[in-house]
């Protein structure tokens, strides 16, 4: 317990923090958030219960001759052993606290009645259960259920610094043989023209379109080759993304991966990409360095269905992954577009890709959302049963009436820091 003394007041002043006890703190029964008096670490707090709850004493006149007058004022408070969050739902208030999305905490469900955990990346999520509030967030559509993803803190990256894609070249303009680190070849009665370029998932790409009457079946190759001052049995990593966003004509991909000694093959691993899913990323090569290789390959085939049958598709290739897991910079081991950890960095759970409705009545909410990066919104919304569209939530809240002043202080105090 601690004495406060605010001194010298102006009667303005006085007012106002008569105000603040009165509607803010509900008559003190509400706790604030406020600097320790030694660490002046925020806090949540409460005024200590007395009769009178403040003392008021005359200070004097502000001026000489001034008719206007301070006062000084006086009250105990007591730090609060409870969390700021749940303290936003006194008094029964409407919402959902949602603290974060790790399955270990046994609040997900794959499905709506909360019967069956929730508990792998890449599965659908039927229902969170509350932290505090008053109902749970339930997606009832099987194909709108929202995806449990298991990123490291930070998101996804590149480790390695390939990003070439700055060459010079403007939409519509044949694509050279070699571009952005990559090699590309093509099929007679093709053609390929580069589209644009951009970042997603924080991993550069390009798109390019394939197009023409191809006279074979494999119409279209690109493949890179980085080279490392490899040791032999040191464990490789390496990822690679393709998309065809828009388009017709491709049947099927593959994307190779080799270790190479020289110009000897050390070991090839070939997979098939599933085109038409969100991100066809494939985590194609974990094994052991083998043969004192040097370098890596990564190669993509794009197929059609028939010779002669007309391709016209652009498709996105982001730049690979290479690298080794011990190097100083540690690898992010991709095993699917929904599960990439890295060693010594804290896993960030999270959901994407779908909806998570509330059943509220109609009115002003309070919501408070920390997406995938620790990056923290405030606002306020009229419509609760979609307030929780967002992209990659990793926290959400939800309270009926807007934030105060304060409680969005005590928000920012407790979820500043932004991720789990």
């Amino acid at each position: 317990m601690y004495s406060v003394d605010l001194a010298p007041l102006s009667l303005d002043q006085f007012s106002a923090f008569q105000d603040w006890y009165v509607k803010d703190l509900a008559f003190g029964t509400r706790p604030f958030v406020f600097p320790h008096p030694i660490t002046r670490q925020p806090g949540a707090w409460k005024i200590v219960k007395a009769d009178p709850p403040y003392r008021v004493t005359k200070s004097g006149m502000i001026a000489a001759g001034s008719d206007r007058r301070r006062v000084n004022l006086s009250f105990s408070i007591m730090s609060q052993p409870h969390d700021l969050m749940t303290s936003l739902f006194s008094g029964g208030r409407a919402g959902i606290l949602i603290e974060d999305f790790n399955p270990a905490n046994r609040r997900l469900f794959a499905d709506a009645a909360g019967l069956v955990p929730a508990l792998l990346p890449g599965g659908g999520v039927g229902r969170v259960r509350r932290r505090t509030g008053t109902v749970d967030a339930i997606q009832t559509v099987t194909a709108s259920r929202p995806i449990l993803i298991k990123w490291p803190k930070g998101g996804r990256r590149n480790l390695l610094n390939l990003n070439t894609f700055s060459a010079a070249i403007s939409p519509g303009e044949n694509m050279p043989p070699q571009f952005g680190g990559f090699n590309f070849s093509r099929a007679g009665g093709t053609v390929l023209t580069f589209v644009g370029r951009g970042e997603q998932n924080g991993l550069p790409y390009i798109d390019f379109r394939i197009s023409g009457d191809p006279v074979t079946t494999s119409f279209c190759t690109v493949s890179t080759v980085q080279r490392f001052s490899a040791t032999l049995g040191r464990p490789s990593v390496s990822s690679g993304y393709i998309k065809v966003p828009t388009g017709a004509g491709i049947a099927r991909a593959t994307v190779s991966t080799g270790q190479h000694l020289g110009a000897a093959f050390v070991r090839y691993v070939d997979t098939e990409v599933v085109l038409g899913t969100p991100e066809a990323e494939r985590y194609v090569c974990r094994s052991e360095l083998g043969g004192g290789a040097d370098s890596f390959s990564m190669v993509w085939r794009f197929f059609g269905t028939a010779v002669g049958t007309p391709v016209d598709a652009v498709v996105r290739l982001a730049l690979p992954q290479f690298e080794f897991s011990s190097e100083v910079s540690p690898a992010q081991l991709v095993t699917s577009a929904n599960e990439i950890t890295e060693p010594g960095v804290p896993d960030v759970w999270h959901l994407a890709s779908g909806a998570l409705p509330v059943m509220l009545p109609l009115g002003e909410y309070g919501r408070a959302f920390v997406n995938y990066l620790g990056a923290l919104t405030v606002d306020s919304v009229t419509n609760p049963s979609d307030a929780l569209l967002t992209a990659r939530l990793s926290r959400a809240l939800l309270r009926q009436g807007a934030f105060t002043p304060v409680e969005e202080a005590r928000i920012r105090q407790a979820w500043g820091g932004g991720l789990p």
